[in-house]
């Protein structure tokens, strides 16, 4: 027997941290919640590239499409989505509103978007803290209206995982532009993007995308440009041409620009909920640069930095040693609160609601909930670690990690074991393939 069904996309990918992260996540916007009158809650992640045609061959925004109007005798053809060298980016952010408890929505805010050329300018960890930094300044009208504890939760792509030295520098550098009194990231499992609240955001653009066919205009001002640009099979070729001239740049910035008004107008008619998605224009490698530059930190940083670098770094190794909290899915900075102290300012919140404000805690198990973490108001103000994150338990448990007495031909060939809530009974799972 066969059937006519629409292909779900849903399955997800599994990782053992899958419930530590949720807790995690749970915890931040616990926070957000207790300090709702001082907080700013960001979620941000890239949407799907979208593909861009040569010169009169237009190709199709999105690789899906539906059913869209045109008129009666009117015939819409794009080329294939995947015939292409040049691509947009959009960069979605979303500045929450915070509800009053943490079970209501967290998909109620302000969305904003950056489209970006992705050769041009390839997202990063200093162009999106320099993008948050935005948002948030004209969210609130003025960098100095901006609450003093900022939440920022992302997927963990390259430019958002905290254990990157690249992704903590550009943090502290917006923490230090903001003068805020804590800046929180954190991200999600490996795999569970789907968990980011700003995904929502994602799928309303796609509804945008549907019926636009995109194409660049042809570079007049300089033919052989646009000869050896069409002779590009990649974004990666397209960098590697932009760098043999410096026009050549702005030549394919004025091309681009024509579809990438017509982008930006096509979300402009979008909503999430009562607001709008607005269309920012792009940070400038002088306001990225100004950020590094202002953060009193080493003079010759980067922001490409890796842990191999820090013991050149004095300054920033200062810092992180002060005023931060390193965990392999969340990111700190926290003002110590001492006005005398040459590493931090003199703290915004009032000293008694500062007093009250303690670094986010690692989720510990609840001795009298089996299977489940301690809930916030337990485990907030308290000294936790990590070691019960999933993966780091496995990574340094010690003899066969059996809970129980197993035989010899179990210590072999058992691949994991789980625990019956209901029975409490253990179960072992043999691997096909044995461990090396």
């Amino acid at each position: 027997k066969v059937r006519f069904m629409v292909q779900p996309r849903n399955i997800r990918k599994y990782s053992p941290n899958d419930h530590y992260c949720n807790a995690l996540y749970r915890y931040a916007r616990e926070m957000a919640v207790r300090f709702s009158d001082y907080s700013a809650f960001v979620s941000t992640d890239d949407n799907c590239k979208i593909k861009v045609g040569d010169p009169n061959f237009p190709v199709a925004a999105v690789a899906r499409g539906k059913r869209v109007l045109v008129a009666k005798d009117q015939l819409f053809q794009v080329a294939d989505h995947d015939i292409s060298s040049l691509t947009l980016t959009p960069t979605v952010l979303l500045s929450h509103d915070i509800p009053g408890d943490v079970d209501k929505s967290w998909y109620r805010g302000i969305p904003y978007v950056y489209l970006k050329i992705t050769a041009t300018d390839p997202s990063s960890a200093l162009r999106n803290a320099a993008e948050i930094e935005n948002v948030l300044t004209q969210r609130f009208n003025g960098k100095e209206n901006i609450p003093p504890i900022i939440i920022i939760y992302t997927d963990g792509g390259s430019e958002h995982r905290s254990n990157f030295l690249s992704v903590k520098i550009a943090l502290i550098t917006l923490q230090k532009s903001l003068n805020v009194d804590m800046l929180l990231a954190l991200r999600t499992a490996p795999g569970h993007s789907y968990r980011n609240p700003v995904e929502k955001v994602n799928c309303i653009l796609n509804i945008g995308l549907y019926g636009i066919g995109v194409m660049r205009q042809p570079i007049t001002d300089d033919p052989f440009f646009e000869k050896k640009l069409l002779a590009t099979g990649n974004t990666e070729d397209v960098r590697n041409l932009l760098k043999e001239k410096s026009s050549y740049t702005n030549h394919l910035k004025k091309s681009l620009e024509p579809c990438m008004s017509l982008i930006k107008e096509s979300f402009s008619y979008l909503r999430l909920k009562e607001n709008n998605i607005l269309t920012r224009e792009n940070v400038t490698n002088t306001e990225i640069e100004s950020l590094l530059k202002n953060s009193n930190l080493d003079a010759h940083l980067t922001g490409k930095e890796t842990m191999a670098d820090l013991k050149n770094c004095p300054k920033l190794d200062a810092y992180l040693s002060h005023c931060t909290k390193e965990r392999h899915y969340f990111f700190s900075v926290k003002k110590c609160g001492d006005n005398d102290c040459t590493s931090c300012k003199p703290i915004r919140l009032p000293p008694d609601v500062f007093q009250q404000l303690h670094n986010l805690p690692d989720p510990m198990p609840d001795p009298s909930n089996e299977g489940h973490y301690l809930k916030f108001p337990d485990a907030y103000g308290k000294q936790t670690d990590e070691s019960h994150m999933p993966l780091k338990a496995l990574s340094t448990r010690k003899g066969h990690g059996i809970p129980f007495n197993p035989v010899l031909q179990h210590i072999k060939n058992t691949g994991i074991t789980i625990k019956c809530y209901q029975c409490k009974n253990h179960d072992s799972f043999m691997p096909k393939q044995k461990h090396h």
